[in-house]
C-alpha cells in the first residue's frame, strides 16, 4: 500500500508536511525514510520545506520579534534549553526588554524542562508560526524564500526530472525502492492517528501555555514578596 498515494493530489503536500512537522523527531525520521524509499523527490522536497524551530530562530530580527514578542518568558526559557545555542540566545535577548531578559535568565537557572515540555513548546511555536504565515504576518518570500511552497508542487513532483532543486533519479539504472508492506501499513496508520490527534494536541498546547503564564505570574509575586 502506497504511503504517498493519498497525498499526490492538490493540497496533499501541505497535509503531509503538517503531519510530519507535528511529529516527534524519531517519527519524522521514520516517516521520511519510508517516503524516500517510495519517492526520493518527495522526501527531499519535504525536508527542504519543513519548518523547524532552529530555522525560525535563524530568521532576521524583524520576523523573530513578531514571534518571540507574544511568547511567555518561561516558554522562551524552555525553548533556549532545547536549542542549547548561545548565539541564538544572544540574538533574541537583543530584541527583549531588560525585565524580560532577567526573568528568562531566572527561569533558565531555576527550571530544567523535561523533553516532553520542550517538545510541547516546540509544537506550539511551529503551530503559531504556520498561523502567522497563513495570515500574512510572516512573509516567507522575504525572510526565507526556500520554504515557500508552490501551488502546483504535487504536479511538479510527479514529473520526472522537473524539480531541479531535488536529487534526480536515474530511471535507467535504478527505480524507487518499495518499502516492506508491513512497515508501510504501520506508518500509514501512525500518520492517520497523528492527523486525528492534531487538533487535540494544539488545544492541549494552548492550555499548557496558559498554565505556564500562570506560573510566571506566581513566580513574579514570590520574587516581589521576597524583595520587599
Amino acid at each position: 500500500m502506497s504511503m504517498l498515494g493519498r497525498y499526490k493530489k492538490k493540497g496533499g503536500f501541505l497535509q503531509l508536511l503538517a503531519v510530519i512537522e507535528q511529529s516527534g523527531l524519531a517519527k519524522q525520521e521514520k516517516f521520511l525514510k519510508i517516503i524516500e524509499e517510495e519517492d526520493p523527490r518527495w522526501a527531499e522536497a519535504l525536508k527542504s520545506k519543513m519548518l523547524t524551530v532552529k530555522k525560525i530562530f535563524s530568521w532576521d530580527d524583524q520576523a523573530l520579534a513578531e514571534i518571540v514578542g507574544p511568547m511567555g518568558d518561561l516558554a522562551l526559557s524552555i525553548t533556549f534549553h532545547g536549542l542549547n545555542d548561545n548565539k541564538i540566545e544572544e540574538k533574541v535577548f537583543k530584541l527583549l526588554s531588560g525585565t524580560r531578559k532577567k526573568n528568562i535568565e531566572i527561569f533558565m537557572k531555576e527550571k530544567q524542562p523535561t523533553p516532553a515540555e520542550i517538545s510541547s513548546i516546540y509544537l506550539q511555536i511551529l503551530t503559531d508560526v504556520r498561523g502567522l504565515i497563513a495570515t500574512g504576518y510572516v512573509h516567507l518570500e522575504r525572510i526565507d524564500p526556500n520554504l515557500m511552497i508552490d501551488d502546483m508542487i504535487e504536479e511538479t513532483l510527479s514529473q520526472t526530472g522537473s524539480f531541479k532543486s531535488f536529487k534526480e533519479v536515474d530511471d535507467k539504472s535504478s527505480s524507487p525502492k518499495e518499502a516492506p508492506s508491513k512497515d508501510v501499513a504501520k506508518y500509514i496508520a501512525e500518520i492517520e492517528m497523528l492527523k486525528k490527534r492534531y487538533n487535540q494536541v494544539v488545544a492541549e498546547n494552548k492550555a499548557l501555555l496558559e498554565r505556564l503564564k500562570q506560573v510566571e505570574n506566581k513566580l513574579d509575586v514570590i520574587r516581589k514578596n521576597s524583595a520587599a
